[in-house]
């Protein structure tokens, strides 16, 4: 008789520890769902996709991939005082908070040095908005 609760409550163990395996699991699918789901839409835009979502690495890389880190192009910036009367090129910064992202904007920022009517260092907009600054090239 005692045996018969025994291996009852050890089977009510195995079965609480056996649900909160299965929830883990169910949890982990849905992640792995929405990260097949979203790559699969970064790939029909042609936007890179990142694991972690994060929206400023993935501009910076599509930013590279569009040729702004190229030290033939220079580009005016989007947004800002200076977008129609001066160009600037990519100035390397080894500040990270220099290449930043404003998620309230939807803004991005990049180091540069003026050329072209501007001889300033600073940092400008390049992405604003699903808008891309314009790229010109020395070529």
């Amino acid at each position: 008789m005692f045996k018969i609760f025994r291996t009852i409550k050890e089977s009510s163990i195995r079965i609480e520890k056996l649900s909160e395996k299965l929830k883990n699991l169910e949890e982990e699918n849905i992640k792995l769902n929405k990260t097949i789901s979203d790559r699969n839409i970064y790939i029909a835009i042609g936007m890179p996709c990142t694991e972690n979502y994060d929206k400023r690495i993935q501009l910076y890389m599509e930013a590279k991939k569009r040729g702004f880190f190229d030290d033939d192009n220079y580009f005016t910036p989007v947004d800002g005082g200076w977008r129609e009367t001066a160009y600037f090129k990519h100035h390397y910064s080894p500040i990270a908070s220099n290449y930043g992202y404003d998620e309230k904007t939807d803004t991005l920022r990049m180091s540069v040095i003026g050329v072209k009517g501007n001889f300033s260092a600073c940092r400008v907009v390049i992405y604003k908005e699903g808008k891309w600054a314009e790229l010109k090239t020395d070529k």
